[in-house]
């Protein structure tokens, strides 16, 4: 059982991931766009999912300070793999039939005690070529308007499928405000949510094909 009533960042995490990103450096050819759109003050990270091994690829920039991530519930199952996420800021999250309550109620507090979030918002790993971002779920923007905290917009490229010694470019774009989301008014709150993060993900889709151009380019 995860405890939602304890908040910091672990220890391990910095270690953990000095051990993953060198893996990471060896294994692809990974290149960093963007970094200066990385906020100064506690923010959401917002990115497409392409693989298990995204959270390694989102946090290569050495300017990214420590996130924590929402993982679903089921990769806490394996004992193992519970020791590893646990040990990086992952906290799980139930999807569906409204059992996501307890994790979202966590992620607006780490934010509201100045700790940094990381979202995959579609909700699952990708895996239909060409892995373009498929479509956001509603709950980013109920987390981002009830914490004000701005938006880092993300993008994971590679051409193909993810294999050893291929290029990846991660992308950050710069930070989405509150006052931007608003534009989205609906009188529905379940449609002024999805309208947001629609608005919110189409960041990440752009920086997606701006990679793919640049890809082609260079």
């Amino acid at each position: 059982m995860y405890n939602y009533n304890h908040y910091e960042n672990k220890r391990s995490e910095k270690h953990c991931f000095r051990i993953l990103h060198g893996l990471a450096k060896l294994l692809f050819k990974i290149e960093i766009r963007g970094e200066e759109n990385i906020p100064d003050t506690n923010f959401i990270l917002s990115t497409n999912h392409t693989s298990m091994i995204d959270f390694i690829f989102v946090t290569y920039s050495k300017k990214l300070p420590p996130v924590h991530f929402m993982a679903k519930s089921e990769l806490f199952d394996n004992p193992f793999e519970r020791m590893i996420l646990s040990r990086i800021n992952c906290f799980p999250v139930e999807r569906g039939n409204g059992r996501s309550e307890q994790a979202l109620t966590y992620a607006v507090n780490l934010l509201k005690k100045g700790f940094n979030l990381a979202i995959f918002p579609e909700g699952k790993i990708n895996s239909q070529l060409p892995y373009f971002p498929g479509e956001a779920k509603s709950g980013i923007s109920r987390i981002a308007c009830e914490t004000n905290a701005p938006i880092l917009p993300c993008s994971i490229y590679f051409s193909g499928k993810l294999m050893p010694f291929k290029r990846v470019i991660i992308s950050y774009g710069k930070p989405i405000t509150r006052a931007e989301i608003e534009n989205n008014l609906s009188e529905n709150k379940y449609e002024y949510h999805k309208n947001n993060s629609a608005y919110i993900f189409d960041k990440t889709k752009a920086l997606w094909k701006d990679c793919a151009e640049y890809a082609k380019s260079v």
